[in-house]
């Protein structure tokens, strides 16, 4: 074991000031860590996550306009796609804010890009913008992947630690709904097991049996999930 590439990360108010060490080397303490591209801190509210990614994302947009000379709104909407959005979306399911803060701080990133393409002439609310451009609010594309994700564990296409369990023993697990289990803190329903339960169980049953994820991601994307959104993605421009 490389002692070097070992970090303790301490989580939680209460915690004992414990110095790890592995064959005589002293494993150094971090305050934020870098797991796989996420950044993790000792609260698990992810806001230096969500800080960093924000910088880099808008770096990468003035990049983009600087060097493409088109206003191909299709082509553009294409690029936004592949070198923007999917960066925003990587680990989502782990680092999905839930402070209003960092919702909107996200999804100003959408709303910058949209306003580029038309332009500074154009009057458009951010609303009438997505519409134009059939994008959904970056909210609402977090709770859809959250939702395909499950649908991949119940179904047994993803492997995870994660354990879902059906709160009806009649019915096959996939057209039944979850159960809830009890949460004392806010914090821990925002964590990805609890907080995709609420939604599953939101959707009808003729969403959750689609044979395949293809079938449920039609359908799904035709469903309101706007009740479980907490930002403001249709008031600003």
């Amino acid at each position: 074991m490389n002692v070097d590439k070992c970090k303790v990360l301490h989580f939680g108010k209460h915690y004992l000031q414990t110095q790890y060490s592995v064959r005589s080397g002293v494993i150094s303490e971090r305050v934020v860590e870098n797991d796989l591209g996420v950044l993790v801190d000792p609260d698990l509210k992810f806001n230096v996550h969500v800080k960093q990614l924000v910088r880099k994302v808008y770096g990468v947009m003035n990049t983009l306009f600087k060097v493409l000379k088109m206003r191909d709104r299709r082509a553009l909407i294409c690029v936004y796609k592949v070198f923007v959005r999917s960066i925003v979306e990587y680990g989502s399911q782990i680092y999905s804010p839930h402070c209003v803060a960092d919702i909107e701080c996200l999804e100003r990133l959408q709303r910058y890009f949209t306003r580029r393409i038309f332009g500074r002439g154009s009057n458009l609310k951010y609303s009438e913008r997505l519409l134009k451009l059939k994008l959904p609010p970056l909210e609402l594309r977090r709770l859809q992947i959250d939702l395909v994700t499950l649908y991949k564990i119940i179904h047994g296409e993803l492997e995870t630690s994660l354990s879902f369990q059906s709160s009806s023993s009649a019915r096959g697990i996939a057209s039944s709904r979850l159960t809830v289990r009890p949460i004392r803190t806010v914090l821990r329903r925002s964590f990805f097991s609890h907080r995709v339960v609420q939604l599953w169980n939101s959707l009808p049953a003729s969403v959750t049996n689609s044979r395949n994820v293809a079938s449920f991601k039609r359908s799904l994307y035709a469903c309101d999930l706007s009740a479980f959104m907490k930002g403001r993605a249709f008031m600003a421009t």
